[in-house]
């Protein structure tokens, strides 16, 4: 009976015309009119109606149609039966024979209990569609089965790993063999992947594998380098429930199409290296993306380009590299850990705290609490030190600082007569022997300004004076001249002042009095 030629039925079957005139009108036969109104004489109208139009095909059906419960058999509690099957191990026959011990003699056969059990679970069992946003969600994971090439030295087939990515919005896919599913390669693939959309977008969901998720559970452990990748790329990784493949089912839905329309073409050739099979693969993923949809306008890549990929996040200026975790240690109070052997500068004020090292092919970086505080160029060299100047403190920058080549430069800045002062003090048989006094001259420059010491360092050199102690006595402006001629310094004694002509100085000049007396052979 159809539910929408009831109220028509009902309407014309209060009216004296005759049921063969009904049926008629209605389209329905004789008997079913003679029925309804042998139902509507017994019942009447539902209680508060009054006219066939007010009634609705549901409820005039549920009034007329009324059936009487006779079956004595206890009814099961499907709720909880639902919510039973979904334990581990359980099945329907365990829950009959637990229905079957609380109903008694008055139980449903089992026959019975599993029909009256799937249209409990018909009512429950209904789908979300859910519509992404552009540029919201990528769905990845790695197909069953995957295809294999053939290694040229041994003959020998390699089986390999197919990964694949599928963006909501678009459906764009992205397709890429790896020797493995480790996390080197896992978190090589999805650096891939985001290359190929040229952006980020905001989540994606994967599956709970043991290289992107440690610990699978409600609030899932995410696998802490693929946790650092997600950083990198401000991307946040939710991975899906275990055993809930609708959660990403549109990735499901994409292996099933590579296992169909993918993998049968790639075993109609040879191939030779995972470079072979790649471009391969990159030949038919374009031809997939480029395939128009069967009950939607455009394709995958017409789609993307229109709607999705100005949504997406730009990519970092850095791509991400694997960083193997190798050491936890305290910063000493010389600020350098050792790394592989290795030591490394982080900055002076973390010393006493714990960090933690990694290293890559090339990189070394430190990290505190998660945050990278030093990132070094990877050194060979066993036992050695790279430092960075910026790590250091302020007082070692400025002892770092004193060379002879930065005092040649600093004495160039303040002009030529300093520069020739500074150049005589590296003119000895041993050059480095000078910087003593080279370094004497250059701490002039903390209470004095280049014009004063340009001007001090000219009057020097018109002088005959080449030590610092002659600078500093000119910038003192003392009256009594310095010994012309010679410095005090090459004469090995501090410094006097000129008594040449006086009572004190001629008596200075006597020769000294033998230790035997005076006048003695």
């Amino acid at each position: 009976m159809i539910l929408n030629k009831l109220v028509h039925i009902v309407r014309h079957a209060q009216l004296p015309l005759s049921e063969r005139a009904v049926a008629d009108l209605v389209g329905v036969g004789r008997g079913t009119v003679a029925r309804y109104r042998r139902l509507l004489a017994q019942y009447g109208l539902p209680p508060g109606k009054t006219r066939a139009e007010d009634c609705s095909a549901r409820e005039l059906n549920a009034h007329l149609n009324r059936t009487e419960r006779t079956s004595k058999k206890a009814e099961p509690d499907f709720t909880h039966a639902l919510a039973r099957l979904r334990e581990p191990g359980m099945t329907k026959r365990w829950l009959w024979l637990e229905y079957c011990e609380n109903a008694g003699a008055d139980h449903l056969g089992y026959v019975q209990f599993t029909r009256r059990f799937a249209a409990a679970h018909l009512s429950e069992d209904v789908a979300y569609y859910h519509e992404h946003a552009a540029g919201e969600v990528v769905f990845v994971d790695f197909s069953g089965d995957g295809p294999s090439y053939i290694d040229k030295q041994t003959g020998e087939r390699v089986e390999t790993q197919l990964f694949l990515a599928v963006l909501g919005c678009s459906r764009l896919m992205f397709a890429w063999c790896s020797p493995t599913q480790t996390v080197p390669d896992w978190l090589d693939v999805n650096t891939k992947m985001l290359e190929f959309f040229g952006g980020v977008p905001k989540m994606l969901v994967c599956d709970n594998l043991k290289s992107g998720v440690a610990k699978a559970a409600k609030v899932p452990i995410i696998q802490r380098d693929f946790l650092e990748w997600g950083r990198h790329y401000r991307i946040a990784v939710l991975p899906a429930k275990p055993k809930a493949p609708k959660q990403k089912a549109k990735v499901e839905i994409g292996v099933r199409n590579v296992q169909q329309w993918m993998l049968p073409a790639l075993a109609k050739r040879k191939h030779f290296s995972l470079e072979q099979l790649n471009a391969r693969i990159a030949e038919l993923t374009t031809g997939f993306n480029d395939r128009p949809f069967q009950k939607m306008e455009g394709c995958r890549r017409s789609r993307f380009e229109t709607e999705e990929r100005s949504a997406l996040a730009p990519l970092p200026t850095r791509r991400f590299e694997y960083m193997k975790w190798v050491c936890q240690v305290r910063v000493p109070r010389d600020y350098h850990i050792p790394v592989l052997h290795h030591y490394y500068s982080v900055p002076y004020t973390l010393r006493g705290q714990r960090v933690e090292g990694c290293v890559s092919a090339q990189w070394v970086e430190i990290h505190l609490d998660g945050e990278c505080v030093a990132r070094h160029r990877r050194a060979p060299t066993r036992g050695g030190h790279t430092t960075n100047p910026e790590h250091r403190h302020p007082r070692h920058q400025a002892q770092s600082q004193r060379t002879a080549e930065n005092a040649r430069a600093w004495a160039k800045e303040v002009g030529p007569s300093m520069e020739r002062l500074m150049a005589h003090q590296f003119s000895g048989d041993v050059p480095l022997q000078g910087l003593p006094e080279a370094f004497a001259l250059w701490d002039l420059s903390k209470r004095r300004a280049h014009a004063e010491l340009e001007a001090a360092a000219a009057e020097a050199l018109a002088r005959h004076l080449r030590t610092a102690a002659d600078v500093k006595a000119i910038l003192a402006g003392e009256k009594e001249p310095i010994q012309e001629g010679r410095s005090a310094a090459a004469l090995g004694r501090r410094p006097r002042r000129a008594l040449r002509g006086t009572a004190q100085g001629k008596a200075r000049a006597q020769p000294p009095a033998s230790r035997f007396g005076r006048g003695a052979s």
